[in-house]
């Protein structure tokens, strides 16, 4: 590439203005993901709030979160890749602990059949 002046200034092939520009697809990422995750954590969380007792409803709830946020992250291009590992490990693990959840819950209420 080379460097001419134009006009006293340095010209190095491309506009200022394109430099400046946000790209339309990214901010609709980012617009689309912050509504997809109010909609689904808005109402996860009254499912949450709604269950005091239940903790396989409570943890599910909070995983669904999870995921939607995950999925608004990796929706940006530009999101940093050890937030995105992050979320994901923070994912796995919820995941795991609903299902250990679900697995007891599921346990007891055969308990419970069989002794009656």
């Amino acid at each position: 590439m080379t460097k001419t002046y134009q006009g006293g200034r340095l010209d190095l092939g491309y506009n200022s203005a394109q430099m400046i520009a946000v790209d339309e697809n990214i901010a609709g990422g980012v617009v689309g993901s912050a509504g997809l995750v109010l909609t689904y954590g808005v109402s996860f969380w009254r499912i949450f709030k709604s269950n005091p007792g239940d903790k396989f409803i409570q943890s599910a709830s909070v995983t669904v979160m999870v995921l939607a946020v995950t999925i608004a992250a990796m929706r940006i291009h530009y999101f940093p890749d050890w937030v995105l590992t992050s979320l994901e490990v923070l994912l796995y693990l919820l995941t795991f602990i609903s299902i250990f959840f679900m697995f007891r819950d599921g346990y007891r209420a055969l308990r419970r059949r069989r002794t009656r």
